[in-house]
């Protein structure tokens, strides 16, 4: 039987609770249940404070890019900084990692939106292709590491909005 490692950066026991389920429906492998999910939850780390700051300057940007200007730095750099620590504390516990493990960089924004258009906005988007910019850094200074790609985990970033509340409507959940 396959076992998969899933280590959870969140920002509370709702998210990662909600997070689990959510990896386990996409992960588990239906009624044969030929994988074993062994999660870890990464409480040290979390990227909420980087991302309700993200968010507070983003509203007021006017005359820079989303992707570029100094706010979207100040949060890749948080984040960067985050995953090295996730990870450091997914190998302290695993002692060994394989690209078979997955680390799951979640966010919410625990804001409320006050009209639909109001989730479409392109500072709300930019925040995925920001943490996957930052998850391009770890993979980049973990290969000047010399650590190849059989002992670095699949890092995925999950980004829910306005929170994971509205997730738990779901009947999966």
């Amino acid at each position: 039987m396959l076992t998969r490692n899933i280590g959870i950066i969140g920002d509370g026991g709702t998210d990662i609770a909600i997070f689990k389920k959510i990896s386990e429906c996409i992960l588990s492998d239906g009624d044969q249940n030929n994988v074993t999910l062994n999660y870890i939850e990464l409480n040290r780390q979390n990227i909420h404070d980087a991302v309700d700051k993200y968010s507070r300057d983003a509203d007021k940007i006017k005359d820079s890019c989303y992707l570029t200007g100094k706010e979207a730095s100040a949060l890749k750099n948080s984040v960067t900084r985050t995953i090295f620590g996730a990870f450091a504390d997914f190998e302290s516990e695993l002692r060994l990692i394989s690209n078979r493990d997955i680390i799951l960089v979640t966010a919410d924004s625990e804001h409320t939106f006050s009209h639909p258009d109001d989730y479409f906005k392109d500072w709300r988007v930019s925040i995925s292709k920001i943490l996957v910019g930052s998850i391009e850094e770890f993979y980049r200074a973990k290969v000047r590491e010399n650590y190849t790609h059989e002992y670095l985990p699949v890092v995925i970033p999950f980004v829910v909005f306005p929170s994971t509340e509205i997730l738990q409507g779901f009947p999966l959940l």
